[in-house]
């Protein structure tokens, strides 16, 4: 729709300057048309012709001709005047038009971006739970053989129990884990940060 929109615009834009082109070249040629007029009747009226009973005056076959020409004119350039502010209203209804298409379709795409933002955010936070339960399994599982070694050595008399204990603590380590590796990873990132931003940054 908003192409077919531009397309009018285009088309009635064109329009419009071919009829501002013709509006200016008639004002130009037929505004001196009134004074004229006037100039016509000034001077037959100076004549002061005296009627004779078989010949009309002069000034009715001149006036015959051109009565009502001037004002003819003056309604043509009106009617010109007319229909160039109706392209004009007519264009600024469609540029309005495709205003407001033009911003509902950026905000669209802003509400696109916020949304794959958000999602990606989201997508990070599971990978990071994720990541942590993960990382506390394979603690977890190791603590469990280490303490059954310990049970075989006789250095604890119930290894499950201690392995059950110690499932929180692997929570908590593999929390640590994951929390040092994304500070180094930043740290590393910011590290590595062309010479022109970490300039920019520091003044």
């Amino acid at each position: 729709m908003r192409i077919t929109l531009q397309r009018w615009l285009d088309s009635l834009t064109r329009d419009l300057l071919k009829t501002n082109r013709m509006a200016g070249t008639l004002h130009f040629e037929l505004s001196a048309s009134i004074p004229y007029d006037k100039i016509v009747h000034t001077t037959l009226a100076s004549l002061t012709e005296k009627a004779l009973d078989t010949y009309r005056p002069v000034s009715d076959y001149v006036l015959s001709g051109i009565t009502g020409v001037a004002e003819g004119y003056q309604q043509l350039l009106r009617r010109i005047d007319t229909l160039r502010a109706g392209f004009e209203g007519i264009i600024s209804i469609i540029r309005a038009r495709v205003d407001l298409i033009l911003e509902g379709q950026n905000l669209a795409l802003l509400q696109s971006v916020d949304k794959t933002t958000k999602s990606q955010v989201l997508l990070q936070h599971t990978v990071e739970g994720l990541s942590v339960i993960l990382i506390a399994y394979y603690v977890a599982g190791l603590g469990g053989y280490l303490f059954k070694g310990f049970q075989e050595m006789g250095w604890l008399s119930n290894a499950n129990l201690v392995s059950a204990v110690f499932v929180p603590i692997a929570i908590g380590l593999a929390f640590l884990i994951t929390s040092v590796s994304k500070k180094y990873l930043h740290k590393k990132l910011s590290g590595e940060r062309p010479p022109s931003q970490a300039g920019t940054t520091e003044h």
